[in-house]
């Protein structure tokens, strides 16, 4: 069953006043964010390059090295295993895990015809990635493994998952495949009832609580564990790049906009509404949307920017 909501206008009020916190990092194309604490954030870039955040600035441009020789591709995702570890992945079906000391190339693994790579894990031996053609991958710590799911030929944009056995997987056509532990199910408009637009972020807050959303502003929601689905578009349309959320009455989303800006949008519980900052000006994408702790936004897209919300 699906319940359509409608978005509110945007109002003043008490997230109008979020201290707003532009890092203009120097670097082109800002993809991704994620980190384990407000004091370990990577975001990931254009050109295979990053920055890391360690609770009090970022360091210097740094661009993956893999034996001496530097990584080009875009990097389009970021799972940080704990500090000082973490997995990217990217364009041209890269994927690769830096140590602590350094980086391990890992792209030999994913399937050709894969293309996009994004990463997403739940411990140092447990990690999937998914991509085109129905990719997807798991990293038992010592190997890579293909895990058959029923969706074979379909672009996956996105993975996330609250725990082993809660596994969300966002795909071309409208479509969500969930994993419980055991089995994959898929929800497609029967469900969802988006028709064929494409979901292109995924974020499981519980085992009840998930959010996608997707191509022509679309969001849906489940508080049940997809028994039963809401459904809502943004005004002004464009595609929502990525979500973040820790209920049901707390989701952020990184936004395309129009020619003047990128878009930041928050969900309250009881309204959809426009985060207004000149911090996102000019941006005409925003990527990514993370929250390291509660109270803390981080917020990345092109030109540059990473911003940092306050709540």
């Amino acid at each position: 069953m699906v319940s359509r909501h409608s978005w509110s206008v945007f109002r003043p009020g008490p997230l109008c006043l979020l201290p707003i916190l532009p890092h203009w990092l120097n670097i082109a194309g800002v993809n991704e964010i994620h980190g384990v604490s407000s004091s370990f954030v990577v975001a990931v870039a254009n050109s295979g390059r990053y920055r890391i955040y360690d609770g009090n600035s970022w360091s210097d441009e740094q661009q993956v090295n893999v034996d001496g020789s530097f990584i080009s591709n875009d990097l389009l995702g970021v799972w940080v295993e704990e500090e000082g570890k973490f997995w990217v992945s990217g364009g041209s079906r890269r994927l690769l895990y830096f140590d602590g000391d350094e980086w391990v190339d890992h792209t030999a693994s994913v399937p050709a015809g894969s293309q996009d790579i994004h990463v997403w894990g739940f411990a140092a031996n447990n990690v999937y990635a998914v991509g085109a053609n129905g990719t997807v991958i798991r990293w038992n710590g010592s190997e890579w493994s293909t895990v058959s799911h029923g969706l074979t030929t379909a672009t996956l944009n996105d993975i996330h998952g609250s725990a082993p056995d809660n596994i969300w997987i966002a795909a071309n056509g409208g479509r969500l495949l969930h994993y419980d532990g055991s089995d994959w199910t898929l929800y497609d408009d029967t469900e969802l009832d988006v028709g064929t637009t494409n979901l292109f972020a995924v974020w499981a807050a519980s085992e009840d609580v998930i959010w996608a959303a997707g191509g022509d502003a679309t969001i849906v929601w489940t508080v049940d564990g997809g028994l039963n689905w809401n459904s809502t578009t943004l005004p002004g349309g464009h595609r929502i790049n990525d979500v973040f959320a820790l209920s049901p009455t707390y989701a952020w989303f990184a936004k395309n906009g129009d020619a003047s800006a990128g878009q930041v949008w928050h969900y309250d519980g009881g309204s959809f509404f426009k985060i207004s900052t000149t911090a996102t000006t000019g941006n005409n994408n925003m990527n990514g949307v993370f929250g390291p702790t509660p109270g803390h936004i981080w917020v990345v897209g092109a030109n540059a920017s990473v911003n940092h919300l306050l709540r």
